[in-house]
């Protein structure tokens, strides 16, 4: 069922608010992790832990994105593009980038720590007189009955925080929201499976506890690179494309007398967001729901993924009103 999408302002606030919630849940989930990780020696918490540290890269990059500064108009965004100034330094870019290059700093150093210590539970430093029974043992001793329940609540806590993101995300049209639900979600299946290897070490079966910490870092590493493909599109300044080539690709559409670009973020072909203004016939202006979606699939089609933001104007530059298409058809600049 298709909610109505609140105004720009409550919308960008009820983002905000969400991705600040769920970025408290995942950091206190991540200490709980470590916590279990320390007492248990357990392989598997530890690769599920650096999930989690994906998880509030992830919603810290969200609200950075919504911190950055919006063009007060129009008029002064086309004028930024056709008469260039002096080069500025972006801030919010570089902390971005920074956000970026740390936790792949911490994803590297942690996934190089974990596979010393898979590396050395398997037996593979027998030569130094180690041997796999003292492995064992001491993983068996450190062990509580307790903790694979605690496992379990962390698991459906994950998995609820997973379906409020994604309501979240449907009724405020967020993207973010939505990667935070899956990447929630995900975090979910991997502590499940960090469990089921805590229970065969318990068993004895150690070497099933190093396979189960191995694909949980692989699953790490993927989530890690799609994060890329969902945030640093986004981060990229100016414009993406020409207004020009937009506003062309737009007045294709009948009914549409004029268009002028807001704004154009992202990566053709991958992600973009794009804000336009347009200026309807009299005639049409009964269809502009039809001629909307129109425009906006024109983009797509032309430019590959995008988020189209659409307002009404009687005059290019003069007072706008929002077009607010169905849910799906319109995507948000958030």
């Amino acid at each position: 069922m298709a909610h109505p999408l609140a105004p720009a302002r409550l919308r960008r606030r009820g983002i905000s608010l969400a991705l600040t919630l769920l970025l408290w849940a995942a950091l206190l989930q991540l200490v709980v992790k470590l916590l279990l990780a320390e007492a248990s020696g357990s392989l598997g918490l530890l690769a599920s832990a650096l999930h989690t540290l994906l998880l509030c890269f992830s919603a810290l990059a969200g609200l950075q994105s919504l911190w950055q500064p919006r063009l007060a108009s129009p008029i002064a965004a086309v004028q930024a593009v056709q008469a260039p100034t002096a080069p500025q330094r972006d801030l919010s870019g570089c902390l971005e980038t920074i956000t970026a290059l740390l936790l792949w700093a911490l994803l590297g150093f942690g996934g190089i720590s974990l596979l010393g210590q898979i590396w050395f539970r398997s037996g593979l430093l027998q030569a130094e007189g180690i041997q796999p029974q003292a492995i064992l043992s001491t993983g068996r001793s450190s062990l509580h009955p307790g903790l694979l329940p605690l496992l379990a609540i962390l698991a459906i806590l994950g998995f609820g925080l997973a379906w409020l993101a994604q309501v979240c995300a449907r009724r405020l049209a967020s993207r973010k929201l939505a990667f935070q639900s899956y990447l929630f979600l995900q975090d979910g299946w991997l502590l499940l499976i960090a469990a089921l290897g805590i229970l065969a070490q318990v068993l004895g079966v150690v070497p099933l506890e190093s396979i189960a910490a191995l694909g949980i870092l692989a699953m790490v590493v993927g989530d890690a690179w799609r994060w890329l493909g969902v945030h640093v599109p986004h981060w990229q300044g100016g414009m993406a494309i020409a207004p020009e080539a937009i506003a062309a690709t737009a007045q294709q559409v009948d009914g549409i007398l004029g268009c002028q670009v807001i704004s154009c973020r992202g990566l053709v072909g991958r992600s973009l967001t794009i804000a336009l203004e347009l200026r309807l016939h009299p005639e049409f202006h009964s269809l502009r729901h039809q001629l909307g979606r129109q425009v906006c699939q024109a983009l797509e089609q032309r430019y590959g993924p995008s988020q189209t933001q659409l307002y009404l104007v009687p005059n290019l530059g003069g007072p706008r009103r929002r077009l607010n298409l169905a849910q799906g058809d319109e995507a948000s600049l958030e």
